[in-house]
């Protein structure tokens, strides 16, 4: 019985707190301060915000311009005025540059249900005041270089620009439309969209971020996920997280840890990756490295990995395969349209056909099986020296051969009928494995 009674009065207790911070809530007074000045154009303007949305437009005069509204809701005029007092936009104007910043000097803020307590850097303060923002507005014509800061809030650029920008926005969100200059965005916490750009050098840490079409991209990439349209060249440096891209009409190069990468297409590629995932449709060729990942791709003209350890390799199609090192990986192909280099500890190779333009296959593995589906059309030599190996390949068709087996070591010379000299070769060079040429 006790106890109910102590929960009443809880209860009421609690109610009429409510009660309190209710009235408290509507005696505030919505109050507003606006600085705003215009300024003769310099080739470069930075414009350097804090606590609100920073907006910037076309300015159609040549000249600057800038609104800065700060509003809130007070109880008192005396909060109102030492709120006021701190609030200021500082204008610096040296020799080629224009310098905005907002001034509002906080040493600390604590916000709870909506009411904001502040103490400034001179030791005043203010409570219960709520909904503070300051709103910036910059009017720019065509200079060269713009700069754009901003924390906790939005930029959002609304013409297309046809000089430089960059941009440093933490937790806030980005918008711009087509930026013809040179693009340098450092974004952390933060969503941002972008129509097309020149060349772009990038920064993002737990981000997401859409982009157009370019020409140039460089993007440092963490914890973050990102689309790109298509660009002529691509440098990825990325650790844990996802990237999409459209055509690379040129270069890739890659260096990623626990990061999954899709491309439509690319011209040439260069990639190191641990433990992460290449996917595309189509690409003249690869190189690089792979640790822990795979390799996915339609149709590639050629793969050169220097090192493949645990990786799975797919194509539909393949010119030529080459595999410097590789360990515990598996490469499958549906056609090979060139030859194989490939030297392997464990896993396998497996290609559905060869096609006209077969040129050989140099393979020297331990614990691997190889199987390569070769038409009768295709006219070839083997040369094989194996242990601990079953091989298979159609003794039938072959017009001259040398078979020497003994004890577990099987050695194998001949040319297919119809094959000369200068034939392709196949070489083999195994230790416990199954070999299938069938």
């Amino acid at each position: 019985m006790r106890r109910n009674v102590k929960f009443k009065f809880k209860f009421i207790g609690i109610l009429a707190l409510l009660v309190l911070f209710q009235s408290a809530g509507f005696a505030k007074e919505y109050k507003s301060k606006t600085i705003s000045k215009t300024l003769d154009a310099k080739p470069n303007v930075f414009v350097l915000h804090k606590y609100g949305p920073l907006q910037v437009e076309a300015s159609n005069d040549g000249k600057v311009h800038f609104e800065a509204t700060l509003t809130f809701d007070a109880n008192s005029e005396a909060d109102a005025n030492e709120v006021f007092k701190h609030f200021d936009i500082s204008v610096g104007e040296a020799g080629n540059e224009i310098v905005l910043e907002t001034e509002f000097d906080v040493r600390s803020w604590n916000q709870s249900f909506g009411s904001i307590s502040i103490r400034f850097k001179d030791g005043q303060k203010v409570k219960n005041i709520s909904k503070l923002k300051i709103n910036m507005v910059v009017k720019v014509p065509k200079i060269e270089y713009l700069k754009l800061k901003n924390k906790y809030d939005k930029i959002k650029v609304l013409n297309s620009l046809d000089h430089d920008l960059e941009v440093e926005l933490y937790e806030g969100q980005l918008n711009t439309k087509n930026v013809n200059g040179k693009l340098n965005l450092s974004l952390k916490y933060s969503q941002a969209e972008l129509g097309n750009f020149n060349q772009a050098k990038i920064e993002l840490y737990e981000c997401t971020l859409s982009l157009g079409n370019g020409k140039q991209a460089n993007i440092n990439s963490k914890y973050s996920r990102w689309t790109l349209g298509s660009t002529h060249s691509l440098v990825v440096d990325a650790y844990e997280g996802r990237g999409e891209a459209g055509i690379i009409k040129g270069h890739l190069e890659m260096n990623s840890k626990y990061y999954r990468f899709t491309a439509s297409e690319f011209e040439t590629a260069n990639v190191s990756m641990y433990e992460g995932c290449f996917t595309a449709q189509k690409g003249k060729s690869i190189k690089g490295q792979n640790k822990y990942g795979c390799i996915n791709i339609d149709h590639i003209g050629d793969i050169d990995l220097e090192s493949a350890y645990e990786t799975d390799v797919t194509a539909t199609s393949i010119g030529n395969l080459t595999v410097q090192n590789g360990k515990y990986s598996n490469f499958k192909t549906d056609k090979l349209d060139g030859g194989i280099k490939a030297n392997t500890y464990e896993g396998f190779i497996k290609v559905g056909m060869v096609g006209e333009g077969f040129s050989g296959i140099d393979f020297e593995s331990k614990y691997t099986n190889l199987e390569v589906g070769i038409p009768s059309s295709v006219k070839y030599r083997l040369d094989g020296d194996m242990q601990y190996t079953d091989i298979d390949y159609p003794e039938d068709r072959f017009d001259t051969r040398t078979y020497i087996e003994k004890n577990s070591k099987i050695t194998i010379s001949g040319k297919i009928k119809g094959a000369s000299d200068n034939s392709p070769l196949i070489k083999l060079k195994a230790y416990e494995g199954n070999i299938n040429l069938d």
